[in-house]
């Protein structure tokens, strides 16, 4: 190993050693590469494997949304006159008996849920009231405060136009005048 020459600081002789042994050749970047695209293929085909195979389990909703193809049962129907030879089909959805528990079970607690909408209402209307009422307040005040400062500016300017006023209750008078709120 050498050690770097003091004329010229930046050509250190360990770094050129470490850039040529820590290069990748041609062959070893195309073999990564070729690896990924294998990797990115694969994921495509189990991902798309996996969406057919969850396809069942979507809600109906969003598979008449997507115009997916459902699997649907077909059932003979007994002939109605026993002189017709002919057999009719009626194709009849799967049904899941314990979504349908499920879904009666949630109606029921809606309806229990429906029962408290006109407690509800009252505290609305109750909510809505007071909102008016401190609108209202509000608003009161506001015209108050607006009369005080129309007195207490009509005071000030009767100082400083008063022919008795010194030149410091000016100064005081004009300096509270634009002090006021509005």
């Amino acid at each position: 190993m050498t050690e770097p020459s003091i004329q010229s600081p930046t050509n250190f002789p360990l770094d050129e050693q470490m850039e040529a042994t820590h290069k990748p050749s041609k062959e070893t970047v195309m073999v990564k590469q070729s690896k990924r695209w294998l990797w990115l293929l694969l994921g495509l085909l189990l991902g798309s494997v996996a969406s057919l195979f969850t396809l069942p389990y979507l809600p109906q909703v969003i598979v008449n949304q997507l115009h997916l193809p459902t699997r649907m049962v077909m059932q003979p129907i007994a002939p109605a006159r026993p002189t017709i030879a002919k057999k009719q089909v009626v194709v009849t959805p799967i049904v899941n008996q314990q979504a349908l528990k499920e879904l009666q079970t949630s109606i029921d607690t809606l309806q229990h849920h429906f029962s408290d909408f006109p407690q509800l209402k009252d505290d609305m209307q109750t909510l809505s009231h007071d909102v008016r009422a401190l609108h209202q307040t509000q608003t009161d005040v506001r015209t108050a405060q607006k009369t005080i400062e129309t007195m207490q500016l009509h005071s000030r300017l009767s100082w400083i136009v008063h022919s008795s006023s010194h030149l410091p209750q000016i100064r005081l008078a004009w300096e509270e005048i634009v002090l006021l709120p509005s």
